[in-house]
């Protein structure tokens, strides 16, 4: 129910949930757990994939992106690799960090260009999956952007291979109305599969979730609602965090996680944020 301690009762609340986070180290974050959105990027991975075609992934942060496609080529090791870029990279950086992906040492950027291409011609990679595409539009400059743009359009032709192109919600303004948008509708073009991840406002089909951590497939009605406000003002990985955080305290009290123990975690989170009074 709704929290009514005074400020004493609420600091005691704070130290034994931060000694009971502590004691209950071990209790985290699940694996990979399939979601509808997951399920969505692994289709656009095997359309790319298949027709060596451009797919383009964009949604809310948090919205699961990232681990679903590394998730496809953790299962896909043969044929699929995962490259994520850094923000603020210069585009010899940028190499660098692609190059170590594959393992591969090279520095000068004429050689390291050629050792990626031979290695991921070696290793008969049909997809490649392109994470935080958004970050070398908002983090350097336009020539830089350019470069990056350019170079993984390269791998689609000379490779012949798919590539997935995920990203924020910035992507499809950046098509519209950036700088880049004639330079970034060179690469979308070469395909017509487009997923966007809309934001989520209810718990279906978290099943899963609630499944890794024990807890009972239908919440109850106070932490139904709780859910739903988490998944419409934050995202998914908020939800697992709360979901996290009620199990640590369960288990160090030596009890069966219920809801009682994430509408407990989600309160005293909440008590922190001061701004949301």
């Amino acid at each position: 129910g709704k929290y009514e301690g005074n400020l004493n009762q609420f600091a005691e609340s704070i130290r034994l949930f931060q000694e009971e986070w502590a004691l209950t180290n071990g209790t985290t974050t699940p694996g990979f757990i399939d979601t509808e959105e997951a399920k969505l990027i692994f289709f656009a991975c095997e359309k790319a994939r298949a027709t060596r075609e451009v797919a383009l992934v964009y949604g809310d942060l948090g919205s699961g992106k990232t681990e679903a496609g590394f998730e496809y080529c953790n299962r896909n090791p043969a044929h699929s690799h995962y490259f994520r870029f850094m923000s603020g990279e210069a585009y010899g950086s940028f190499l660098r960090t692609f190059g170590r992906s594959l393992g591969l040492t090279q520095r000068s950027t004429d050689a390291l260009k050629e050792a990626i291409f031979n290695k991921l011609r070696r290793k008969k990679t049909t997809l490649i999956f392109i994470d935080e595409f958004h970050l070398p539009f908002t983090t350097t400059n336009d020539r830089i952007a350019l470069k990056c743009t350019e170079f993984i359009r390269d791998l689609r032709d000379i490779l012949d291979c798919g590539v997935v192109i995920c990203g924020t919600k910035v992507i499809p303004k950046l098509l519209k109305t950036s700088f880049w948008a004639s330079a970034l509708e060179q690469i979308v073009d070469r395909g017509n599969t487009i997923v966007n991840l809309r934001k989520r406002t209810t718990a279906k089909g978290l099943g899963g979730f609630f499944t890794y951590y024990n807890l009972p497939e239908k919440p109850n009605e106070e932490a139904g609602r709780l859910i739903n406000d988490i998944l419409r003002q934050h995202s998914l990985r908020k939800l697992v965090f709360c979901l996290r955080d009620g199990a640590r305290a369960a288990g160090n009290r030596g009890e069966r996680y219920s809801w009682d123990h994430f509408i407990d975690a989600y309160v005293i989170n909440k008590g922190l944020n001061h701004s949301d009074d």
